[in-house]
């Protein structure tokens, strides 16, 4: 499983890792089913439903949710284990201030807030908890243990391809080899990717269904979300930069420890 972090590379690695033969990822993508369904056995052949099952292969999903405490379901570690204990699981991590600028863009966009970037520091507690690494890693280690985590950050990840499939081939024991050319994409890009409606469209009316089956042009014309894009990445400024420092400095210095790596880049 593919559990964060969110805005870390999450979704170009589910389609380089759903490029390999062996591999077999759902569909969608995020599933959520574990951290939205407590009594998550009632109803488990719809969640093994977006899975198309072949003998021999691996199957995962990527839900970022997974890592999301504590706005998720407290039970959602305790679920996972009891559905599979055997699990393993993949975490980018990514310079702090540059996850959480993402982050804020694609809440922005989505419309789920309408406050500067500054602002959304201090009133979005989601953006700091999801950047408390080990504090979202540390239930996953207790329940299945170390080995069963592979961790690496994201520039690894875009910036060394080669070296990083090498790894997680071997966490994974399938066959580096096997992944074709295509391993290079690069999907939901912040700036310049494909622009997402706001998130009140995500299920829209019946009404709106109608339009869309009528005319698409005015149902796209309506839903048109470019006026919250952004055409370059907003900055934090310092006084913001030292707030995050100061909530975020014990959570890293504990994420050293559990990693045996240095993360002074992140906060100079």
């Amino acid at each position: 499983m593919i559990i964060g972090s969110q805005k870390c590379g999450t979704t170009t690695l589910f389609d380089v890792l759903n490029t390999h033969p062996l591999l077999q990822g759902s569909s969608p993508k995020e599933l959520v089913y574990f951290c939205s369904n407590p009594r998550w056995q009632d109803n488990i052949g719809e969640y093994h439903s977006h899975f198309e099952w072949a003998p021999g292969k691996i199957h995962f999903e990527g839900s970022v949710s997974y890592t999301n405490f504590p706005e998720i379901y407290s039970g959602t570690v305790k679920s996972l284990y009891e559905y599979n204990p055997d699990l393993k699981f993949i975490y980018l991590i990514r310079d702090p201030f540059e996850r959480i600028v993402s982050a804020y863009m694609h809440l922005y966009a989505r419309g789920f807030i309408d406050c500067t970037l500054e602002e959304s520091i201090l009133g979005s507690p989601k953006l700091i908890n999801t950047t408390r690494y080990y504090m979202q890693l540390i239930p996953y280690i207790d329940a299945f243990g170390e080995e069963s985590i592979f961790i690496e950050e994201f520039n690894t990840f875009i910036n060394d391809r080669k070296s990083f499939l090498e790894n997680v081939s071997a966490f994974l024991g399938v066959d580096y080899r096997c992944f074709p050319e295509t391993a290079s994409i690069h999907t939901n890009k912040s700036i310049g990717g494909v622009q997402k409606r706001l998130s009140k469209y995500d299920q829209p009316s019946l009404s709106l269904r109608l339009l869309k089956k009528v005319s698409r042009n005015a149902f796209n014309k309506l839903t048109d979300n470019s006026a919250r894009s952004f055409g370059k990445r907003p900055e934090l400024d310092e006084t913001a930069r030292e707030v995050v420092r100061r909530l975020l400095e014990l959570d890293i210095k504990r994420l050293e420890e559990l990693t045996k790596r240095k993360f002074d880049h992140w906060m100079t």
